[in-house]
Parts: structure tokens; C-alpha cells; sequence
């Protein structure tokens, strides 16, 4: 396995884990001007591969991904919604607009499927660690703190590289 430089959830302190996984939480909630569940969404470490093959499925299809991707992480993180369930997806799609059944068959179709593999064999080949991870030109940047770089990057590549 290669060392990303992140911890085992079991190795981090307490501080560590409140910082980022309370504080931060908290504090982005606030910003954008949502509720947010208290804790943690109960359905947080489930298999992803369910709403990353309806994404996969709504771009193919030509939807408006970012619509459907908000509510999903609104429905996660408001309102604990799993989004590996298929009936929670399904009211999720169907609030946007969007046909649950027809996106829920695409997604499971060889075409996206393929396309899932091999953005994840990208992702593994590239050493991505987390999400949501940016790459612009080959340069890699995590976290969604990190939109201002990206936003700089796509207008000005930075010049400055650090090898591995």
C-alpha cells in the first residue's frame, strides 16, 4: 500500500478527528448556509460505486450532473441519506427530475461500467487519496479547500513543480 501521508482512522487522536471531522464539517455548513446532521451520516463508509455509476450514467445520458450531485450530498449529509440504497438514490434522482428507473438501468450498463473501472484505475495509477481530488494539466489537487488553486491553475498553470 503506498503511504499518502494519512492516518489509519484508529491511529488519529481525538484532537485530529474533531478538528476534521467536526470542526471543519461545521464550519463549511455554516458557510454555505446549510443544516447539517450533528454527528457523522450513519451511511458514510458504504460502498460508492452505486451513485458513482449514476453519475457516470446522468453525464452519458447529458443531465445536469451538478444539480443531481448536490442532492445527493444534501441528502447524505442533511438528511443521512445512504447512497449506496438503491431507494434512496431513487428519491434523490426523482427529486431533480430525473427518471430513477431509466438512470438506475444505464448504470448498469457495460458502457458505464467500463467507464467507472477505468476512472478508477486512473484515479489508483495517479495516487488520488481522497475526494473531492482536482487534476488540471496533470497537477493534483485535494479538497474542496483547495477550488481557489484549481480556479488559478485553469487560468494560470503554476509554474513551480515538486518532484515525487
Amino acid at each position: 500500500m503506498v503511504d499518502n501521508g494519512n492516518h489509519r482512522w484508529e491511529d488519529r487522536t481525538e484532537e485530529n478527528l474533531h478538528y476534521f471531522f467536526r470542526r471543519q464539517k461545521d464550519r463549511w455548513a455554516e458557510f454555505r448556509g446549510i443544516p447539517i446532521i450533528e454527528d457523522w451520516p450513519s451511511n458514510h463508509s458504504v460502498p460508492e460505486e452505486p451513485s458513482n455509476t449514476l453519475i457516470i450514467a446522468a453525464i452519458k445520458d447529458g443531465h445536469d450532473v451538478d444539480k443531481l450531485v448536490h442532492a445527493m450530498m444534501y441528502a447524505h449529509w442533511v438528511n443521512d441519506a445512504n447512497l449506496s440504497n438503491l431507494d434512496d438514490l431513487t428519491k434523490i434522482i426523482n427529486s431533480v427530475g430525473l427518471n430513477a428507473d431509466k438512470l438506475i438501468e444505464a448504470s448498469n450498463s457495460k458502457d458505464v461500467l467500463d467507464a467507472y473501472n477505468k476512472n478508477t484505475e486512473e484515479a489508483v495509477a495517479m495516487s488520488v487519496f481522497g475526494s473531492p481530488t482536482y487534476v488540471i494539466d496533470g497537477d493534483m489537487f485535494y479538497g474542496q479547500d483547495s477550488l481557489g488553486l484549481v480556479e488559478y491553475a485553469l487560468n494560470q498553470p503554476f509554474q513551480k513543480t515538486i518532484s515525487k
